[in-house]
């Protein structure tokens, strides 16, 4: 059995956290995907929740 957690942590410097963490598990592998969302940048976090949701498919 393996048990899977995540967090994040926004950090002291922005309001908002902009990383996204995904897990994605079938019958072959198991792929773990940390996307950091480039706080400063605009949008960073829709550019992280779209690779995540990319690679879900």
């Amino acid at each position: 059995m393996i048990r899977i957690s995540k967090i994040s942590e926004k950090g002291n410097v922005r309001s908002n956290n902009e990383d996204r963490v995904g897990y994605f598990i079938n019958d072959h592998a198991y792929l773990g995907v940390l996307c950091d969302g480039m706080g400063g940048h605009k949008n960073g976090d829709y550019a992280a929740s779209i690779a995540i949701n990319v690679l879900s498919w």
